[in-house]
């Protein structure tokens, strides 16, 4: 009987495995293989069911592609429609374990898990469908009749499973290889259309590179340029063919080039490059060698870049580290220099009230107008090479406009400058920096008298008017000089930028003159057109209420001997001047003489130690001082003497300093810049000791 059943079981599966690879290995798609091999089986077996199912995309699942059914045709599709985890369930333990599973009596086998079926399902065969040793799915076979399948069933089945399963991989593979070669031609054509594209990108971007593009073969003749050459007045054919040294200027430029050609390795080199209209490029030269496999290096591959700009941009970076040395040079000395110029200052003001004979008073009067001249020129020093804070007082600017035009008066004569003023004889006073307010109307006539220096000639004149409102100043000044280009006008306040020749002008003074006007809260045009150029300035009007309010009070009026008007008698308050220069400390104790009680010391050290032991009305202290300098003093009568914070004055030979600075910030407007004369200390030194006793500083 066993035989027999093996004879009929092995007949029966080769029947369906002959018919299945009969009908199916001519069918071209995957879901046709697998109703062809469904209909097949369940026709040869009587199979009640009959499914294939497939691994979804993701590999987690495996989804019914085909399947039939004896039971009810509703109840059959949704039972085929289903789809398994792969591990869960007989198909999804055969998906995951690449192993059979037959159940002889799915009521006797535990691992049958029992679902909702369209049929009464007696014995099951589940395989896997498989190419190689990859799954790709599986096939369920199901009849109601108990042990129905058999071994010898399993056997045969596995290899009509592994069989679909290759031409399943097959009819995929094609398909792959359908669409492969249609993406393939598309992808052709579309290569072909981006290489014709970036042809014409390529060429586009060659021409109108801001770069000379070039190539030169290994004896240094050009074999292909781009259009910038055209910028050196050369079309491209005119330089094919020709040296490259016929665009070079200096021997080193040429000595440079030969060194690339005989190297033939990337380099890259600044060289002057000529053009057709004597114009130079400062250029910087890319050498970068062009190799062929068969012939080695076959010449190189270059790239002009113009530096013009940068190269002049670098000199005036260089002329600014030069001005910022300078400031750095000029702080250092302004100390010292101002220590000297004190005592000459106020000795030489004392003797001009001495009785003493009239050639002898002339003698001295030169020396005091020499001492405060050289105080003016380190002033001006100090604000020409470091920004400064404006130091504000009640003004005219009218004023301050005159003193300005009398310095220039010989200028503008000597060049046949005429000069026409109208100034508002009403101009309000204003708080405004007269210093710097003067730098901004010198620089500004400077530069109208050196514009008239290109245009030569006479009937050249500079008109300056003044005028104001309620709320502003103005100030007008213009002249009939050379028009500026109205590419350039709105330029002209840029720092570095100047239209004068190369170590005739740094770009820096209408910068400067912009920066104060801004400070001052005002601001400064420029108009210009054929036949005259106009600056005008607007300065607010600040009333002295506005300006007082943020202000300390304003030093009372003194006479000549240092006191208030009506008289001068010295008092008992107690001064401690600090300074390690002992004519400076004899020059402050010379000028208090006949007020104060005054006790000198020439370090910061030992005026902490009379401070410890003895009591000041206030103490004068200079900034720059070995040891324990200004500062120190400071800090220590804040943390040891608080209700003496307001009554220190500092004297300083610069206030742009660092150490000047850090005190300044602090005090307010409780220093005095030395040199200094003797009505300006007993001003300061007065105005302290009758301020408000709670008025204090941080």
């Amino acid at each position: 009987m066993e035989l027999q059943r093996f004879h009929s079981d092995v007949m029966q599966s080769l029947s369906a495995f002959q018919r299945i690879v009969t009908t199916v290995h001519k069918k071209t798609g995957v879901k046709i293989i697998c109703e062809e091999a469904v209909k097949i089986l369940s026709d040869e077996l009587g199979l009640d069911h009959c499914s294939i199912m497939l691994l979804d995309e993701s590999g987690d699942y495996v989804v019914n592609q085909a399947g039939m059914s004896a039971g009810d045709v509703s109840k059959g599709e949704a039972f085929l429609d289903r789809a398994f985890k792969v591990g869960e369930g007989v198909a999804g333990m055969v998906a995951k374990t690449n192993t059979p599973i037959l159940i002889p009596d799915a009521d006797k086998d535990g691992r049958f898990l029992k679902v909702e079926s369209a049929v009464d399902i007696g014995s099951l065969l589940c395989l896997p469908v498989c190419t190689g040793d990859k799954v790709m799915g599986v096939l369920n076979l199901s009849h109601k009749r108990r042990n129905f399948f058999s071994k010898h069933h399993e056997k045969v089945f596995s290899i009509l499973s592994a069989t679909i399963g290759h031409l399943i991989t097959f009819v995929r593979l094609q398909k792959d290889l359908e669409s492969l070669n249609r993406d393939l031609q598309l992808t052709v054509m579309e290569r072909t259309r981006e290489i014709e594209e970036s042809n014409e990108y390529l060429k586009n971007i060659f021409d109108n590179a801001s770069d000379i593009i070039f190539t030169i073969d290994n004896e240094g003749r050009f074999t292909f340029l781009n259009k910038r050459v055209e910028d050196l007045g050369y079309t491209k054919d005119e330089l094919v063919g020709q040296s490259f040294d016929c665009l070079l200027i200096s021997e080193e430029g040429i000595r440079a080039f030969v060194n690339v050609l005989k190297q033939g390795d990337k380099k890259t080199v600044e060289i002057e490059l000529k053009g057709k209209d004597d114009r130079v490029w400062q250029t910087l030269c890319s050498f970068t060698p062009l190799k062929s496999s068969s012939e080695g290096i076959t010449g190189l591959l270059g790239i002009a870049k113009d530096i013009t700009e940068r190269k002049m941009l670098e000199r005036k970076l260089l002329q600014t580290e030069k001005l910022a040395s300078l400031g750095t040079f000029v702080s250092g000395i302004a100390h010292e220099l101002n220590n000297r110029l004190q005592p000459v200052l106020v000795y030489s003001e004392i003797l001009l009230d001495a009785s003493i004979r009239e050639n002898e008073l002339k003698l001295i009067d030169t020396i005091n107008r020499s001492a405060m001249g050289a105080k003016h020129i380190v002033e001006s020093l100090l604000r020409f090479s470091r920004q400064e804070k404006p130091h504000k007082s009640l003004v005219n600017l009218n004023n301050v406009l005159n003193s300005v035009v009398h310095i220039l008066s010989y200028r503008m004569s000597s060049s046949s400058i005429s000069l026409k003023m109208e100034l508002d004889k009403a101009l309000p006073m204003t708080f405004a920096d007269e210093k710097q307010i003067e730098q901004v109307f010198l620089n500004i006539i400077n530069n109208a008298c050196d514009a008239f220096g290109e245009k030569g000639g006479e009937g050249n004149d500079i008109m300056i008017r003044s005028h104001f409102t309620d709320l502003d100043i103005f100030f007008e000044i213009s002249n009939n000089g050379p028009e500026i280009p109205k590419d350039k006008l709105g330029k002209i306040f840029d720092p570095f930028y100047t239209s004068k020749e190369v170590g005739k002008g740094t770009g820096l003074g209408l910068s400067l003159c912009y920066g104060i006007v801004q400070e001052h809260g005002g601001d400064i045009s420029v108009s210009s057109e054929e036949g005259r150029t106009t600056f005008t300035i607007r300065i607010p009007v600040t009333s002295t209420k506005e300006y007082t309010s943020h202000t300390h009070s304003v030093p009372k009026e003194t006479d000549k001997a240092g006191g208030e008007k009506g008289g001068a008698k010295k008092d008992e308050k107690r001064i401690l001047i600090v300074d390690d220069e002992e004519d400076q400390v004899d020059v402050m104790r010379y000028i208090l003489r006949d007020r104060y009680t005054t006790v000198g010391v020439n370090s910061g050290k030992e005026a902490i130690e009379r401070l410890k032991s003895e009591g000041y009305d206030l103490i004068v202290c200079d900034v720059k001082m070995p040891g324990i300098d200004g500062a120190g003093v400071y800090d220590w009568v804040r943390g040891n003497r608080p209700s003496m914070v307001n009554r220190m004055l500092f004297s300083t030979g610069d206030t742009l300093g660092p150490k000047a600075e850090k005190i300044i910030s602090k005090i307010g407007d409780h220093y005095i810049i030395k040199p200094y004369n003797a009505d300006e200390l007993l001003r300061k030194v007065e105005n302290i000791l009758t301020q408000d006793e709670h008025l204090h500083y941080p």
